[in-house]
């Protein structure tokens, strides 16, 4: 499972990088879009169809009066300074030089053997992409929140830093996940739950990267069954915690033995 955690991070830069304009708008779209579009039939109708007298330009020159385009009144998007690297809306968490993140794991409570290192492998690719220039010419920042593996803890700290951050890219635990689910929807941050439940799946914002628990379960009752069944019935026991995680993979457990 620790491994499984370590996979977090690699679905954030994806979707951070939704964010970034691929390219600068080119002269050739600014043209395009500030032109007095009347400037084709004009010319057009000043135009003798037999005529062929020469150009009156030198060559190599054009008439500045027929092919400038008329940028009367015409204001240029705004932009926040990306530069050639594309643009970003800023906003909660999003500066003109940062982007934070935040990873809520439980860093001191019974889990914290899995969110430690799951914490650290995040730390570790962001530094990477950092020295690579970071996300659209801005550094990513990590912040760590000890949720404790309580629900109540996971819920303040979460509170505590939502208006400065752009994405969640660690949500560890079940409960956790499930306990910050309204919050979450209301303040449209994206979150990556670090849970194996699959009732996480249709919340909004949240978003899972691994095979939910059930299917594992299932699957692992369809090898014992084609392993020991045959003819026989097979005894199977379920030590499961009692929580929402573990009574999901029980009720998995108990659908594939019927």
């Amino acid at each position: 499972m620790r491994a499984k955690q370590l996979l977090s991070a690699l679905g954030v830069v994806s979707l951070t990088l939704a964010a970034c304009g691929d390219d600068e708008p080119g002269a050739g779209d600014s043209v395009a879009s500030s032109a007095d579009p009347t400037s084709g039939d004009t010319a057009a109708e000043d135009t003798e169809p037999a005529s062929t007298e020469p150009a009156s330009t030198e060559p190599g020159s054009t008439d500045p009066a027929s092919t400038e385009p008329t940028t009367a009144g015409s204001e240029a998007p705004p932009t926040t300074g990306a530069g050639e690297l594309g643009e970003v809306t800023t906003g909660p968490g999003v500066t003109d030089s940062e982007i934070r993140v935040a990873v809520l794991n439980d860093f001191s409570g019974p889990i914290a053997s899995i969110g430690t290192p799951a914490a650290i492998g995040s730390e570790i690719y962001f530094e990477a992409l950092n020295a690579e220039g970071g996300i659209c010419g801005r550094d990513v920042t990590v912040v760590r929140a000890d949720t404790k593996y309580d629900t109540q803890i996971a819920i303040q700290e979460y509170r505590a830093i939502k208006d400065d951050t752009a994405f969640v890219t660690q949500l560890l635990g079940t409960a956790t996940v499930f306990a910050l689910a309204n919050d979450v929807s209301r303040d449209g941050i994206v979150t990556l739950a670090g849970t194996l439940s699959a009732s996480v799946i249709p919340l909004d914002h949240m978003f899972v990267f691994q095979t939910p628990f059930p299917l594992e379960a299932i699957n692992a009752m369809a090898w014992v069954s084609d392993e020991m069944g045959g003819g026989e019935n097979v005894k199977v026991g379920v030590i499961y915690q009692g929580d929402a995680y573990g009574e999901e993979g029980l009720a998995a457990i108990e659908y594939a033995a019927e």
